[in-house]
């Protein structure tokens, strides 16, 4: 019971520093109950992965019908940063197998990524 992705991408003008003030204040206005950092997977190899100025995971749950998560990255690229968010659910198929409120939504998790894509803009 995989899930599935849906990636947004945008640059902004912004600094690293004004961008993660904006995350913060998106992420307390899309009652985020859960933000943590991105842990790399390539175990001893960690070191050599090519990493983003902000990598985090943003979490929450409703009273009914699963959560939502998405995952931001901010890479400062000197003129520019780019900034990709990745609202992440279960299929319908998968929802259905496994029980709504033990799933992740990508609908409320899609709705929650432009909820942020806005406040950061």
């Amino acid at each position: 019971m995989g899930l599935n992705a849906d990636q947004l991408d945008l640059t902004s003008q912004h600094s690293v520093q004004e961008l993660g003030q904006r995350l913060q204040h998106a992420l307390d206005a899309a009652r985020a109950q859960q933000v943590e950092d991105i842990e790399s997977t390539s175990g001893a190899l960690a070191r050599f992965d090519e990493m983003a100025d902000i990598e985090i995971a943003a979490s929450g749950r409703g009273l009914v019908g699963g959560g939502w998560t998405v995952r931001i990255y901010v890479r400062d690229d000197g003129a520019v940063r780019h900034v990709s968010l990745l609202a992440l659910g279960h299929s319908t198929a998968s929802r259905i197998w496994a029980g709504a409120k033990n799933t992740i939504s990508m609908s409320k998790s899609i709705a929650k990524r432009d909820e942020i894509a806005d406040a950061i803009r």
